[in-house]
């Protein structure tokens, strides 16, 4: 590539404020995308509305605007700041929307503003679900039975001819807002007239069900010569029908053969060329693991919630390659910083296996139907490595809290999707449930609920950290990046930082920002800083935010592994929300002066945070 083609000036538009669908992975992605153009001596304008934002941070080279996303208000920062450039696949559905808005208006043409990676015609065929179904038509991949409807009345005509049930796509939504899954003619117009009405363009897909059938993702990265790459593969736990924000999802696919995964992967890599995505793109599968048939289900062509996971869960940082892939380099010039190759051009490979889990906020919403469909609920969701599923598990149960939580058994639950399922799923088979009995009540595979079950009631202890190296040590490289293990090595670090953990209500990405200024200021101070944090979609969960990232629960099982396995004699917990103060006083009970916890003191935040004692002040 040749340097004097790189842009002068880029306009990177933002997510805006957090909603349930489009959180902090998009605050992580841009940022890795500002990084990535002005290490490369580019002005970025960064644009967003949200203020707990790394991206609205000034710093050299980038200059941030907090305005409305709006189209009015991207046409008045273009007069202003005149880029010559502008990049939209890094603020999730917002950003898509704005850049296919000003492109197809055709006022970046008007002021000769390039469009960086994947351009609108490749986001126009994947997000109208028309189009989207008549390109993999062409090209040969399988896709569902379904009908374009803009009316609540063709939608009954297509239904009956479909069959109950069937799925209902709104075009240009985010979350799948808007759609669900209709099971009679009364459902069914509920459904399309409220998915019509979200619909950007005022249109729905009625598709054919394949609820109950695997769900599979596959993560791209493309550049503009064609080279590509699979950099990721994952497996939700819970079937098609379940929205895959809300569900469990595990790092690789583990259920297919080899011959399948090939099939899968190879169809991924054929969308993406079809497409011409440059950058990096999610395709969705649904997978029959009895027949071996499957659907292209759809694509998301640009940065996305999957896209964060996928880079947690490889190490491999796809948000700045795809940030450079759409300044015109190839994946065999870019660098992968992580690992320190010459090119990013090879495929993660992982020695380990990596879960997801969301997290609702039904405990403050205890009467809200948390019944989980094509709808995302989910506010967030953590991540947790281990050398297996079960050792997975039992982290992403650590935390979410799981283990402190009763569950009143209920069958009935386990049929129907909610964020109640894997504990009640330990219930059944306490109580004498099969695997195979409980496989066909909840749509899971026998390997997942056999894992599940070794994760509630196996014994775990971890006594070091093993290192995430995206090449399952087939290389002689080293990257700050690990997670608890037995046997592990021990890691250096002067001092503790405690993150957030996952995004609920009340606690948002305003912590990982305070997190992320606080371990810059350490590190500048000559301090190694030990990040511990198990949300995916975070900054501090990035491999260069911290001297070590320790992606394990924020929890004090993992403070005690971290303080006896490491050099680290402080400990700040002030920063990360509720979630470390909640085992500030276990951690000082247990440690004693062994560990320093500077600022306020533990015997004052007790009675702050004890009502009764706070009251008798």
């Amino acid at each position: 590539m040749n340097d004097n083609s790189l842009p002068r000036k880029v306009l990177l538009i933002g997510s805006g404020p957090i909603v349930i669908g489009q959180s902090a992975e998009f605050d992580y992605s841009g940022n890795q995308a500002i990084k990535a153009l002005a290490g490369e001596g580019i002005e970025v304008v960064a644009v967003n509305s949200n203020p707990a934002t790394i991206q609205t941070d000034k710093r050299e080279r980038v200059t941030p605007l907090m305005v409305p996303l709006d189209e009015e208000s991207l046409k008045e920062v273009i007069e202003k700041e005149k880029p010559d450039s502008i990049l939209g696949t890094f603020g999730g559905q917002t950003g898509l929307n704005l850049l296919v808005f000003l492109a197809k208006s055709g006022f970046l043409e008007s002021r000769n503003i390039k469009i960086l990676g994947t351009g609108p015609d490749a986001v126009d065929i994947s997000e109208d679900r028309l189009k989207f179904k008549d390109k993999m038509i062409e090209i040969g991949e399988p896709v569902l039975e379904s009908f374009y409807c803009s009316t609540v009345q063709d939608a009954v005509r297509y239904a009956k001819q479909i069959g109950f049930p069937v799925v209902v796509r709104p075009s240009f939504t985010l979350g799948g807002t808007g759609g669900g899954i209709a099971r009679d003619v009364e459902e069914l117009r509920s459904i399309v007239e409220q998915g019509l009405y979200l619909s950007r363009v005022g249109s729905i897909l009625l598709e054919r069900s394949v609820i109950g059938w695997n769900e599979l993702e596959v993560e791209v990265v493309r550049d503009s010569k064609g080279n590509k790459i699979a950099v990721c593969t994952m497996e939700n736990v819970d079937p098609m029908g379940v929205h895959t924000g809300d569900s469990i999802v595990i790092v690789p696919f583990l259920t297919l053969n080899d011959r399948n995964y090939q099939r899968i992967r190879n169809s991924a890599l054929k969308i993406a060329e079809a497409l011409n995505i440059v950058g990096s793109c999610n395709v969705q599968f649904a997978f029959n693991n009895t027949t071996e048939e499957y659907f292209v289900i759809e694509v998301n062509p640009r940065l996305s919630r999957s896209s964060a996971l996928a880079s947690k869960a490889t190490g491999y940082p796809i948000a700045r390659v795809a940030a450079l892939i759409a300044l015109g380099k190839d994946l065999n010039e870019i660098e992968n910083v992580v690992t320190g190759e010459r090119n990013s051009a090879r495929e993660p490979a992982i020695d380990y296996v990596v879960a997801k889990c969301p997290v609702w906020p039904s405990e403050k919403f205890p009467e809200e139907n948390f019944e989980l469909g094509t709808q995302m609920k989910s506010t967030g969701e953590v991540m947790a490595i281990g050398k297996n599923v079960a050792e997975a598990f039992r982290k992403v149960i650590r935390s979410t809290g799981m283990l402190d939580r009763k569950v009143v058994f209920n069958e009935h639950l386990l049929s129907i999707p909610n964020p109640e399922r894997p504990l009640q799923i330990y219930e059944a088979f306490k109580r004498g449930y099969s695997l195979e009995r409980i496989s066909e009540l909840t749509g899971w595979n026998k390997l997942f609920i056999s894992e599940l079950v070794e994760a509630f009631r196996g014994q775990y202890s971890f006594n070091g950290f093993s290192v995430v190296d995206t090449c399952a040590g087939e290389f002689d490289v080293r990257t700050p990046y690990f997670y608890s293990s037995n046997p592990g090595e021990k890691i250096e670090g002067d001092v503790i930082l405690l993150g957030g953990g996952p995004i609920t209500i009340g606690q948002g990405i305003e912590f990982d920002y305070s997190c992320i200024h606080v371990s810059r200021v350490l590190r500048q101070r000559g301090l190694g800083v030990v990040m511990v944090n198990d949300n995916p979609e975070t900054v501090s969960t990035d491999f260069d935010e911290s001297d070590f990232l320790v992606f394990d629960p924020v929890d004090f099982e993992t403070v005690r592994n971290v303080v006896e396995t490491s050099s680290a004699t402080v400990l700040i917990p002030w920063f990360g929300g509720q979630r470390p103060i909640n085992i500030l006083r276990k951690i000082k009970e247990y440690f004693g002066d062994r560990i320093k916890i500077p600022g306020t003191s533990v015997e004052t935040v007790d009675m702050l945070e004890d009502r009764e004692k706070f009251a008798g002040l």
